[in-house]
């Protein structure tokens, strides 16, 4: 009796071990067409097979498979859940398609053009950590120009005044930090405030320079505060292009141009 058992339960485990699961389907690219040559593999296991010039596959297992993972070159990596006579559509692999996958950090050299009058052009940094979301920070800045008096209340400043000044110096400081947005390809949208130092200096006909404080003069003077920025970067493998604008001084806006090209770790 007990001979018998024995036999009956090694028999059994010989049909479980033997048992095989078959799971099959079709492979095919973004327009329809068969990919051969792709390697399907049973996620949990160590199978894998590869599919006809048909894109056909079958794929036998020794236990119940839940999902495929698929790979072919000049394609995306794709899993998907197991279904009877699946078909599986893979995307075409390129720059502008391939997803983030990781969290990446960047560095970029800076130029910044607060005016299209000044004739300071500050340099500075850019750094940051990006994945589908990340955050930034962004330092610029050029010479402050030097002055030797300042200027009073009670001294006029308006447009026949011009004759008198004979030239103008400026400086643009600023730091500003904020959010990067993936805009669902390698393009991502950058939002931001900060604090900027803007000084303007005129020379009088004396030969004395003077700062333009606020509410001088309409059009161009020294300001400091907050400011906002947004711009777009696009990330080409490890390239970053960046560009944007800045603004200042609300009452009075005053736009500047922010531009970059810089390395994605």
């Amino acid at each position: 009796m007990k001979k018998s058992l024995l036999l009956v339960c090694l028999l059994a485990a010989s049909l479980t071990a033997s048992a095989q699961f078959v799971t099959s389907g079709v492979v095919v690219d973004a327009a329809g067409n068969p990919v051969s040559g792709a390697r399907v593999e049973a996620k949990g296991t160590d199978a894998f097979v590869t599919t006809g010039i048909d894109g056909r596959f079958t794929l036998e297992t020794n236990r119940m498979v839940e999902k495929v993972k698929v790979r072919s070159a000049g394609h995306l990596p794709k899993k998907q859940n197991v279904s009877a006579n699946m078909t599986i559509a893979l995307e075409n692999d390129n720059w502008w398609s391939r997803p983030a996958t990781r969290y990446q950090f960047f560095v970029s050299p800076q130029v910044t053009i607060p005016s299209l009058d000044g004739k300071d052009v500050p340099f500075g940094i850019m750094v940051g950590v990006v994945k589908n979301f990340g955050a930034y920070v962004r330092y610029v800045q050029s010479k402050m120009p030097s002055t030797s008096k300042e200027f009073k209340a009670q001294e006029s400043y308006d447009r026949a005044d011009y004759y008198y000044w004979t030239d103008k110096k400026t400086g643009y400081q600023a730091i500003t930090g904020g959010a990067i947005i993936r805009l669902g390809c390698p393009l991502y949208a950058t939002v931001g405030a900060g604090y900027v130092h803007r000084k303007v200096a005129m020379q009088h006909i004396t030969g004395d320079w003077y700062e333009l404080p606020e509410k001088v003069h309409n059009d161009f003077y020294s300001h400091s505060g907050i400011c906002a920025e947004v711009g777009l970067m696009m990330k080409i493998g490890h390239i970053a292009i960046n560009g944007g604008t800045v603004l200042w001084h609300p009452e009075a806006p005053f736009f500047g141009a922010n531009f970059g090209v810089g390395y994605v770790f």
